[in-house]
């Protein structure tokens, strides 16, 4: 048996896309009619900050006044379930899809002194991994695992209803 958890954040309507909590809707939707998978969510905070510019010009403005959004509670989540999982004994191996180093102490426990296997798949191979010798799988993400690895076009819902995938995420 094979358990998914996804853990997220319901992002909002913003003033530069202001469909795409309708976007994110539809997806959810069709993950929660999957059998063996399960959708957790955090929430998403959203402030102004003023940053620095990176190529600010000499005679200009040195700071802009920008959007900062945060996802916040899913890493928890996921570290809770992680853990409790591993306690409960409903895996024998846990993949975690993340490259949040917050996440290197519950990794570690449920190691250690679960003696569980965990695996590990970055999305952002930008740059190194705190989770290198760390884990017992490492894998770094390629565009065409996320090409392979989508859901069909159309997903019927147990209610008998479609959610289909929006034009744009083609």
């Amino acid at each position: 048996m094979c358990l998914v958890r996804y853990f997220t954040a319901a992002v909002k309507p913003v003033e530069w896309d202001r469909s795409q909590h309708l976007r994110q809707g539809s997806y959810l939707r069709a993950l929660n009619a999957l059998p063996d998978v399960s959708v957790l969510r955090g929430r998403f905070a959203r402030w102004k900050v003023r940053r620095p510019l990176v190529d600010a010009p000499p005679e200009g403005p040195q700071t802009a006044l920008v959007w900062d959004t945060n996802e916040k509670g899913s890493d928890v989540n996921l570290a809770t379930h992680l853990l409790l999982d591993g306690f409960e004994g409903s895996y024998d191996t846990a993949v975690v899809v993340s490259d949040d180093s917050d996440l290197l102490e519950p990794v570690r426990v449920v190691r250690e002194r679960l003696g569980k296997h965990v695996g590990v798949i970055r999305a952002r191979t930008d740059r190194g991994s705190d989770f290198r010798g760390t884990v017992d799988l490492l894998i770094e993400a390629r565009a065409w695992h996320f090409e392979q690895a989508q859901l069909p076009d159309e997903v019927m819902l147990p209610a008998g209803s479609v959610v289909s995938r929006p034009s744009g995420w083609r």
